[in-house]
C-alpha cells in the first residue's frame, strides 16, 4: 500500500466468531511521514475582495508530518517586488493550520501573498490575492486657482481609486440658497501621471456668490464630497473695488471744478486787460 498524508490516523480492527460473546477490537495509530500538501477537506478561497478599513483573514490547512513551519510573504514595491516576510504578530499558526490577519485594510495591503509551508520532507507554496473593490475615496484639497467675472478654475487632488482604470468627477455648485446641482463632469484615467485635476467652469454670473464641491464615482459607487469652497465672481470692472470707484469719481469732480474756476478767472483777467488797453489809447 502506498500510504499518503491523508492515510494517517487511528485505525481499529474488530473481530468476532461464534465463540466470542463480545467483539474483540484492536486499535493502532498509523503515522505517515509526508511533505506538506493542501487539505482538500478544508477548501479555502485564495482570492478575497475588500474595501479600505475592512478586516479579514486568509486561512490554510495542510497535511504534513513532521509538523511543518509556516511563513507568510508579500511582494512589496519598496523591496523591488521581492517576497518580504510578514511579522509574526499578524499570523496565527496551529499544528496544521495557518491564518494571516489583515486589519483596517490600507492601500498597501492589496496585492499577492504567499505562505511557505515547510518540513524536513518538502516545501509547499500557496498564493493568496487581496483585490480592491469599492467606490473611490473622496477628492480633497479643492481650491480656486483663477477667478474672473464669469469663470472659475478649480483644482483638487484625486482620492484612492482601488486600481480602477478610471473615475469620473462631478462638479457641483450652489448659489442664492438653491440646492447643489451638478454642472460639469470630467474623466480621470489612472494611467495619467497626475495626482490632481484642473477644471474651468464657464458661464457664471458676475458679482454672484457661489459654493462649489466635487465628488467622484466608479463602477462600485460614489465617493463622499470634497471640501466646499465659496467665492464671489468679479463684476464688470473686476480690477476696481466699489470704494475705489467712489474715490475716482470724487477726484474727477474736484478736478473738473478746479478747471472751470481757472477758466473763469482767466476770462475775467483778459476782459479787464482789454478794457484797460482801450482806455490808455
Amino acid at each position: 500500500m502506498n500510504a499518503t498524508c491523508i492515510d494517517e490516523g487511528t485505525y481499529a480492527c474488530t473481530a468476532r466468531n461464534f465463540l466470542n460473546k463480545e467483539n474483540s477490537t484492536l486499535t493502532q495509530h498509523v503515522y505517515v511521514w509526508c511533505p506538506p500538501q493542501i487539505d482538500d477537506w478544508h477548501p479555502y478561497p485564495n482570492m478575497k475582495y475588500a474595501k479600505l478599513g475592512d478586516n479579514l483573514t486568509f486561512d490554510l490547512t495542510v497535511w504534513a508530518d513532521p509538523q511543518p513551519e509556516f511563513t507568510w510573504f508579500k511582494a512589496e514595491w519598496w523591496n523591488h517586488w521581492l517576497p518580504t516576510p510578514i511579522p509574526s504578530d499578524r499570523q496565527n499558526n496551529s499544528k496544521l493550520t495557518t491564518s494571516l490577519k489583515i486589519q483596517n485594510v490600507r492601500p498597501s495591503d492589496f496585492g499577492n501573498y504567499t505562505v511557505m509551508v515547510k518540513n524536513s520532507l518538502g516545501t509547499l507554496n500557496s498564493t493568496f490575492s487581496l483585490q480592491s473593490q469599492g467606490p473611490p475615496q473622496p477628492p480633497f484639497d479643492l481650491r480656486i486657482v483663477n477667478l474672473a467675472s464669469t469663470t472659475v478654475t478649480l483644482d483638487w487632488f484625486i482620492g484612492y481609486n482601488y486600481f480602477e482604470d478610471s473615475q469620473i468627477f462631478a462638479i457641483q455648485y450652489s448659489y442664492q440658497g438653491l440646492p447643489f446641482q451638478s454642472i460639469a463632469y470630467t474623466v480621470y484615467y489612472s494611467n495619467q501621471s497626475l495626482y490632481h485635476v484642473n477644471y474651468t467652469v464657464s458661464y457664471l454670473s458676475p458679482s454672484t456668490q457661489y459654493f462649489f464641491r466635487v465628488y467622484s464615482y466608479n463602477r462600485y459607487g460614489n465617493s463622499d464630497y470634497s471640501n466646499t469652497v465659496q467665492f464671489v465672481t468679479y463684476g464688470a470692472k473686476p480690477w476696481l473695488s466699489p470704494s475705489l470707484d467712489t474715490k475716482m469719481i470724487a477726484a474727477i469732480s474736484v478736478a473738473g471744478g478746479l478747471t472751470i474756476a481757472v477758466f473763469v478767472v482767466l476770462s475775467i483777467w483778459w476782459i479787464r486787460r482789454r478794457r484797460s488797453y482801450k482806455s490808455f489809447k
